[in-house]
């Protein structure tokens, strides 16, 4: 049996905002929307799931191997 990362959820309070503030920063294509997420796709077939929190976001942690 194998296992991969598939996605993570990224809670923001914007989440139109945050993605394409991701996806800008990090060279990506545009946000798309899946249901309720605005989705990041990385290089290796993770995304970001971009998805409002009404209540406060706390600090999240993800590490980036950039070329």
């Amino acid at each position: 049996m194998t296992v991969q990362l598939n996605h993570t959820i990224v809670w923001c309070h914007d989440k139109q905002k945050s993605s394409a503030f991701m996806a800008e920063i990090l060279g990506l294509p545009a946000p798309k929307a899946f249901y309720h997420f605005m989705v990041v796709e990385l290089a290796n077939g993770v995304s970001l799931d971009f998805s409002d929190n009404g209540d406060a976001v706390v600090t999240q942690h993800y590490a980036f191997l950039v070329s």
